[in-house]
């Protein structure tokens, strides 16, 4: 497999922004103003489920039973320091979730019982000038779809402002999950996961717009087994004032180094679809919602692949099948039914997902949703020959007594069939038993 010239990608860039039209122009240095703002969420939060898996039985190992349940508290700031008319550097962090039952050592905080602090994001954006926009850092990535690309990564984009279509480049670098290259000395880019992209969006007359881009990744987390993938996305939607329905797609190609047998190349043509519809006539707002991901055949590694890397991250509203909207806690139907491979998830059984959700204002600030979403996969062969994952119903109320607070309580049960059986649970891959989620949270919003 021949490796990615990365230099001349950034040769370009060094082109571009050192060119006679981006970097010469004359201008008066403006007085310095220098503004900072501070918002976020610090949230207190109860969570309660029945259940780790949906088999009932009792392991030996747990007699207390497997039921999951805290108590706990973060704080989620954000910083915006501006300055030089419009140049901003932007902090986003995360202190907890500290749980009230365990005994916290802020003297330690690489101990299991101390206080975690997650950097979430840290970069600068501003103008070379009228044309050239940037912005550099760690950030959140996230392509038109979301389908495939929703990451926090360290990157730099450049975005060359036309009419009508704005041109973006981005290149990046996902987190390597084997830590290599903590050390200067140590680092190997041959090891790396590498992100590029061409995007751009743009309105069609008042009531369209579109968006798409072209994303490459290359991941050589792996020695003699380096991936890469092709993965063009498109994003087209129409809204009113009342009324807003869109559709994505993308479509994967790709391949991996000695992943068949026989230390053969394997291919990867995959995709993914969603769809979606709102509409908003108070006192009642409706949403539905359609995904569909691509399944692998029966025979893994037979130098074909059509499951498709996703993200996890969905227009789903969901919070069991697909990621929980009050807070990821990262144990999603969609995600634990997938294999996760370099920083995606690979989706070999494929899946099916149909969910709605009806919203009522109750008055005095004060909402009621109910989210019925039900699941199947495309391959059942990598499902033990199961199509059946399972149908969700979750009632959430949400009380605002005042703009800076917010009140939540959700519950949700979910009736799983034998397809999400055969990938989670421990001891009965054909157990059934029905789970319960219980959540609660008081937010301070600033």
């Amino acid at each position: 497999m021949k490796k990615i010239p990365f230099h001349i990608f950034y040769w370009l860039c060094a082109a571009v922004l050192l060119s006679p039209t981006a970097g010469a122009q004359d201008y008066e240095e403006a007085e310095e103003d220098r503004t900072v703002k501070i918002f976020g969420e610090f949230q207190n939060i109860v969570y309660f489920q029945t259940d780790r898996d949906v088999d009932d039985s009792e392991p030996a190992y747990h007699p207390y039973g497997q039921s999951v349940g805290f108590f706990g508290t973060y704080v989620n700031p954000e910083i915006t320091l501006t300055f030089n008319q419009g140049t901003t550097i932007f902090y986003e962090g995360e202190v907890g979730i500290n749980i009230w039952s365990r005994n916290h050592d802020s003297g330690d905080l690489g101990g299991a019982d101390s206080i975690t602090i997650h950097h979430r994001q840290l970069f600068g954006e501003g103008k070379f000038n009228s044309r050239f926009q940037f912005r550099v850092g760690y950030q959140y990535v996230e392509d038109p779809t979301g389908l495939f690309l929703g990451h926090w990564l360290g990157s730099m984009n450049i975005t060359l402002v036309s009419t009508p279509f704005p041109i973006s480049l981005t290149l990046g670098q996902l987190p390597d999950q084997t830590h290599e290259g903590w050390d200067a000395d140590e680092n190997n880019f041959q090891s790396d996961i590498f992100v590029s992209s061409v995007s751009t969006d743009t309105m069609i007359g008042e009531r369209w717009s579109l968006s798409g881009g072209i994303y490459y990744v290359y991941n050589g987390e792996m020695v003699d087994h380096a991936e890469w993938l092709v993965t063009p996305v498109a994003r087209i939607v129409f809204a009113t004032a009342s009324l807003e329905a869109g559709w994505d797609t993308a479509i994967q190609y790709g391949e991996a180094q000695q992943g068949a047998y026989g230390n053969l190349i394997e291919r990867t043509v995959a995709w993914a679809t969603q769809g979606y519809i709102t509409g908003n006539r108070p006192p009642v707002e409706l949403e539905a919602n359609l995904l569909l991901l691509s399944g692998d055949d029966q025979y893994d590694h037979n130098g074909n692949n059509f499951a498709f890397h996703y993200s996890g991250k969905s227009l789903s509203a969901t919070r069991i099948l697909s990621e929980d909207e009050l807070r990821d806690w990262g144990n999603n139907i969609d995600e634990r039914i997938g294999e996760y491979d370099g920083g995606f998830y690979r989706m070999r059984s494929g899946l099916l997902l149909i969910d709605g959700r009806a919203t009522l204002d109750l008055g005095r600030n004060a909402t009621a949703t109910l989210i019925t979403g039900g699941a199947a996969t495309l391959k059942e062969q990598n499902a033990l020959n199961n199509h059946f994952i399972g149908i969700e119903t979750d009632l959430i109320l949400q009380y605002l007594p005042t703009p800076h607070i917010r009140c939540d309580l959700a519950n949700g049960v979910f009736f799983p069939g034998k397809a999400v059986a055969a990938y989670i649970n421990g001891i009965d891959p054909g157990a059934t038993h029905p789970v319960y989620r219980a959540e609660a949270a008081m937010s301070i919003i600033f």
